[in-house]
């Protein structure tokens, strides 16, 4: 018989340890096989096996981070819509083991641990040791027992504007119907409006995430004009928070700013995103290049380097490719967000929201100091963030308010960045 000593959290981080451990009690047994089964469609991932370790002839264990973190995806959405859902970005296994046991002078197979029922899921998180140690399912998966946190490392209290580009990233396994409320405060703490509706799907999707963004939020329809902060928090059928609330401090964006919003896949495997103001960029060209003979027979028969007025080229361009890097500023930080802020840095992912369209960059900063604002005398923490993007996808829009609907383009022109 084939027991399980050890096993993962029923939701593990990806790229984090995922660790089981099997014991058998036959005497003849050679290895195990492990079948790595995704659940859905009951297909197999990958086959595997493993020969008992020396100081226990019985049992083994195994890591399967290295394959399932290969299988797992980012969906990549602008915040468009209040509510988004991504299909693919956990995935769902269970293992079935395999004795493989000796019989005579073959090897074959013994008793078999299998349970399709038992699921355990994956996601493309990647948490620091410290974090990990001490992570449970129920941290960060809606459930009965305890408020899940939103899967942000953001400090709370975070202040946006009509320019804001942000959202909050939960898990679900459709334990209880839930909805997420919006409530909106004036300066004075009066409630001013409650809005709340209910989380689609949740029979069949896992992951969500809530856009939180006023811009997005004044189409509800909100009027953040007395408005100065709202709270967001999701809820039972029956009322009961279930989750961390998270407030943010609405403010408006000082007109002598530009803004730009990036986002990117953070640690807890979802996208985290922060303003930037003020770009200024530069294009950078390169140019191929093939050299040429000037010498070359003219319209008058000679060979010359000159045919009439005209002096023969001595190179031609065979293509040119520009590249343009883009400096941005970010607004005044606290401590937690300076170090929230460096997570940045460690994605592999980085993207910036125009309207409605995602444009990939490349951050090119090799280095990130993290300050305390009471060691900077006075001044304001602030970072320069310096990214790479294809010069020919630099944006040409840019969303302008309006006396209309929020959300209204208008075309900008060259200066867009200057403005």
């Amino acid at each position: 018989m084939i027991s399980l000593i050890k096993k993962p959290q029923r939701y593990t981080p990806a790229n984090n340890p995922i660790i089981w451990q099997v014991v058998s009690d036959n005497t003849a047994l050679r290895r195990f096989r492990v079948d790595v089964i995704e659940t859905t469609t009951n297909s197999t991932i990958s086959t595997l096996e493993f020969d008992p370790f020396p100081d226990e002839l019985y049992g083994t264990n195994f890591d399967l981070s290295r394959i399932l973190s290969s299988f797992v995806k980012n969906e990549v959405k602008p915040y468009t819509n209040l509510i988004d859902t991504f299909s693919v970005s956990i995935l769902s296994y269970r293992l079935k083991i395999t004795e493989r046991i000796i019989s005579g002078n073959m090897i074959v197979d013994g008793d078999v641990l299998d349970n399709p029922a038992s699921a355990f899921y994956v996601w493309n998180a990647s948490m620091d040791s410290l974090t990990f140690k001490y992570y449970k399912t129920r941290q960060y998966v809606v459930n009965v027992n305890q408020p899940v946190k939103f899967l942000t490392n953001k400090p709370n209290f975070s202040a946006v504007n009509d320019f804001s580009v942000e959202g909050l990233s939960f898990m679900q396994e459709n334990t209880v119907p839930l909805s997420v409320e919006f409530k909106f405060y004036d300066a004075s703490n009066t409630l001013l409006q409650t809005y709340s509706t209910t989380i689609p799907n949740q029979s069949t999707v896992k992951q969500y995430r809530i856009t939180v963004s006023p811009k997005y939020l004044q189409l509800i329809p909100i009027d953040f004009a007395a408005v100065s902060y709202y709270s967001v928090v999701l809820k039972d059928d029956a009322g009961n928070e279930v989750s961390e609330k998270r407030t943010y401090l609405y403010e408006k964006l000082a007109c002598n700013l530009s803004p730009v919003s990036l986002f990117w896949i953070n640690t807890l495997g979802v996208y985290d995103s922060c303003q930037f103001v003020n770009p200024q960029y530069a294009i950078n060209y390169d140019r191929l290049l093939i050299k040429k003979n000037p010498l070359k027979v003219n319209s008058s028969g000679q060979y010359s380097e000159f045919d009439g007025p005209v002096f023969n080229s001595i190179q031609d361009i065979i293509s040119v490719n520009p590249k343009a890097t883009i400096s941005v500023y970010s607004q005044p930080l606290t401590d937690e967000e300076d170090k929230w802020l460096s997570e940045m840095f460690l994605s592999k992912k980085v993207f910036m929201q125009l309207e409605n369209e995602v444009v990939p960059i490349l951050i090119s900063n090799s280095s990130y100091n993290i300050n305390q604002q009471k060691y900077l005398s006075g001044d304001l923490n602030t970072k320069r963030i310096d990214f790479n993007i294809s010069a020919d996808i630099l944006p040409t829009y840019k969303i302008i308010p309006s006396t209309g609907s929020v959300g209204t383009i208008d075309a900008v022109h060259s200066d867009f960045y200057n403005k």
